[in-house]
């Protein structure tokens, strides 16, 4: 709650914030589809909730690969939920597509297919303030909490092993996607910050020295500027 105070401009109801409801209830089904011999209902469910993601911020249907991986990654994924998974998707994507032909000629939709590959011009001299010291803070405590938990992932079960290995991929594939199209970067600012807190959330559960404390104390200072920044832009 804390880091995602920083952001004023995510306290809104728009299609960030709702695709991050979705992004993560789809990644909380198939988390607990974990060596599921009989997981193609429960994929089927999450990759619903992946279509309405996508249909709310188009560009994240460069992520189904990665939620693929994911199942086969945590022993959920076989044919027939793969083939689930598709039909799960295709429910959402396919009744947008039928509405929108029957009232506005496709034009919404074929609008939205546009979008997963117009990834505009790179112009990184024009970048806002906000988005670079949020995005900035934002990585500096995800590679703190990765760096922990690659070096202690042997004191961590192998289920939650397993849980934390994807989330630092799902988040460093945010970045990625942020970093290539800056148009969506508050779009899916809220996701990051709700994965990275997870994140952050084991690295202080399992860490009680001095160094940890340093840390954590030294992000709550930097937050205040960040909050600041973005408060006044």
């Amino acid at each position: 709650m804390i880091l995602t105070a920083i952001c004023p401009q995510i306290h809104l109801i728009y299609n960030g914030n709702l695709m991050t409801l979705c992004f993560l209830g789809c990644t909380f089904l198939i988390f607990h589809s974990y060596q599921m011999e009989r997981s193609a209902g429960i994929l089927f469910h999450a990759f619903i909730l992946l279509g309405i993601s996508y249909l709310l911020v188009p560009k994240i249907i460069w992520l189904i690969p990665y939620f693929w991986y994911c199942c086969y990654a945590l022993k959920s994924l076989n044919l027939k939920s793969f083939i689930a998974s598709i039909f799960g998707w295709s429910i959402p994507v396919g009744s947008y597509a039928v509405y929108d032909y029957m009232n506005n000629e496709g034009v919404g939709f074929i609008a939205k297919q546009a979008e997963v590959v117009d990834f505009g011009q790179l112009q990184y001299y024009d970048i806002e303030l906000p988005i670079v010291v949020t995005l900035l803070l934002a990585f500096i405590i995800h590679m703190i909490s990765t760096c922990h938990t690659i070096k202690n992932n042997m004191d961590d079960k192998v289920q939650t092993r397993s849980y934390l290995q994807q989330l630092i991929i799902s988040i460093l594939l945010l970045f990625i996607l942020a970093f290539i199209d800056l148009s969506i970067t508050w779009q899916l600012m809220p996701l990051m910050l709700m994965e990275i807190s997870l994140l952050y959330g084991h690295f202080v559960t399992l860490s009680n020295n001095k160094w940890s404390n340093i840390i954590f104390i030294s992000i709550i200072i930097a937050m205040v500027p960040v909050f600041i920044i973005n408060l006044r832009y």
